[in-house]
């Protein structure tokens, strides 16, 4: 019943699965969190343009 041999990784799984490649979990971790991070900076940075555009005008 389900998979078996599955990676240790979710996300190395899911892009196995989907595309066919398979990606050491060095590679797939790195690029996880890299991207984890850089999605993270925008969202702060977006919301602190918006938190004082709104102080600003009232």
């Amino acid at each position: 019943m389900g998979e078996t041999d599955m990676p240790n990784s979710y996300i190395q799984f899911l892009i196995q699965q989907l595309t066919g490649i398979e990606l050491s979990a060095m590679i797939v971790d790195f690029t996880t969190a890299s991207c984890f991070f850089l999605v993270l900076l925008i969202s702060l940075y977006l919301n602190f343009k918006d938190f004082k555009k709104k102080e600003i005008v009232a």
